[in-house]
């Protein structure tokens, strides 16, 4: 961690640090490692900055710029981050319980390994993000622009996805008992092998789907457009049609 930058933050406030960061566009930013537990970020300049290792905790950075910044492995716990642009940043590792990030901006985003149970993300555009091995269980996803996100190996077990944009997405061997996937435009998404017990798929464009090898007991298809699904060795107990 730079403490001469992490200081000009916590004394000078983000109207300094902004001020700060267009008069040095070139300097590196390295706040790694450093605890912004429960202060307002409001609309602060954080594009690449190093943030690895540190504390969001209660953080209020909404209209935040962090284009290609670094949250590897940060706490971002209860934080609220309302229109945050953060498009290719990284969140590798990064732990995000009930974090309220409605209509963030987080394409091309790194967002494997991530612990995001019970967050909201409603709105949120997400698309060509990496989200491999991911828990987003009882997250709020509704309304969510991920098409070609590949969602691989991820727990989304009571996951809210209603509306959504899933073209050419892959949830290929994830835990998806309960999901909602209602009225989402999911042509040509990949659910390989996926476990998706009593999910939802009500009304939603599935054409082109892949089911192969996927448990679809007691999935709801009702009203879904499955032209030309592939169901190749999936389980379809008590599927209701």
């Amino acid at each position: 961690m730079n403490q001469e930058q992490y200081n000009m933050i916590v004394r000078g406030g983000v109207p300094d640090w902004n001020i700060y960061r267009n008069e040095h566009p070139d300097k590196h930013i390295d706040l790694g490692n450093s605890d912004f537990d429960g202060m307002l970020l409001f609309r602060i300049n954080l594009k690449n900055a190093n943030l690895e290792l540190s504390s969001f905790e209660y953080t209020d950075f909404s209209h935040a710029h962090a284009e290609k910044a670094c949250f590897i492995k940060a706490n971002l716990k209860n934080s609220v981050a309302y229109f945050l642009y953060a498009s290719e940043a990284r969140f590798y590792d990064a732990i995000m319980y009930n974090a309220q990030w409605r209509f963030a901006v987080l394409n091309h985003a790194e967002l494997s390994n991530l612990s995001a149970q019970d967050s909201i993300f409603s709105g949120s555009s997400m698309h060509h993000a990496q989200c491999y091995c991911s828990d987003f269980s009882r997250a709020e996803l509704e309304q969510v622009n991920a098409f070609y996100t590949e969602f691989l190996d991820g727990k989304y077990e009571h996951t809210n996805f209603n509306g959504s944009n899933l073209i050419n997405t892959s949830f290929a061997n994830s835990y998806m008992e309960k999901a909602r996937l209602e009225y989402c435009d999911l042509r040509d998404a990949s659910f390989k092998k996926a476990m998706l017990r009593k999910a939802s798929f009500r009304y939603s464009d599935m054409r082109n789907v892949d089911f192969t090898g996927a448990d679809l007991t007691e999935v709801d298809l009702r009203r879904a457009n499955i032209t030309d699904a592939r169901f190749d060795k999936a389980k379809l107990k008590d599927v209701i049609w």
